[in-house]
């Protein structure tokens, strides 16, 4: 399983990232660099929320390169703001993600017993996204993007709005699926997490300064 980049650049109404070239591979990358750097612009590249203007990205999946449909049934995603429906329940807003993603109940039923031992999603389940938390419905957005069981994940500061407690379970549930997927996350509390990422991934102004292992 692999994440190639060949070049890769794209231009946003803001800025322009890459070119840029590297590989990532499973295990939880973290992805750090001051205000402006493009640290969510690339993350929107990756998860195929804006387009690739030059070079190349493939996903690879036992060995097989993944179509863009295909990529997308195998990603995650989270965004740094909040987007939800606030008068959706948590449990009707998975099951919507569910059949975007064409996954059925039991996805929905399988992800909510996997959270709630790190998240307790259980609780907010008959809850409208409106009434609840900003913590709580980013734990919701957490959620919807675990249908499916990805390998690829992506998420754009997803501590933020929790508690010291929830940082720390989220923190373990994602130690848990780096052992079988490519996580990439924004996070500017790098040193509450310092020994924790497989490698770091450094920007400024739209390009990969340095990449450092921390194994």
């Amino acid at each position: 399983m692999k994440i190639l980049m060949k070049s890769a650049f794209t231009k946003t109404s803001v800025q322009s990232i890459g070119p840029i070239s590297m590989t990532l591979y499973p295990g939880l990358n973290g992805l750090v660099g001051p205000n402006g750097s493009g640290k969510s612009a690339f993350i929107q590249l990756l998860a195929h929320c804006i387009p690739l203007h030059s070079g190349s990205i493939k996903y690879e999946l036992d060995s097989i390169v993944l179509s863009v449909s295909q990529t997308r049934q195998q990603r995650g995603y989270v965004p740094q703001d909040i987007s939800i429906y606030d008068r959706f329940t948590v449990q009707k807003y998975l099951s919507y993600i569910a059949g975007l993603k064409l996954r059925g109940v039991k996805d929905v039923r399988n992800t909510i017993d996997f959270l709630d031992d790190f998240l307790e999603i259980r609780p907010l389940l008959n809850q409208k996204l409106g009434e609840i938390s900003v913590g709580q419905q980013r734990i919701a957005m957490i959620a919807q993007s675990l249908i499916g069981d990805p390998r690829f994940l992506f998420y754009d500061e997803p501590f933020n709005n929790l508690d010291i407690r929830q940082r720390k379970n989220l923190l373990e549930l994602l130690s848990v699926l780096a052992n079988q997927s490519i996580i990439l996350l924004s996070n500017h509390l790098v040193e509450e997490m310092r020994g924790c990422y497989d490698q770091i991934i450094s920007m400024k102004d739209g390009t990969i300064t340095n990449i450092s292992s921390q194994v």
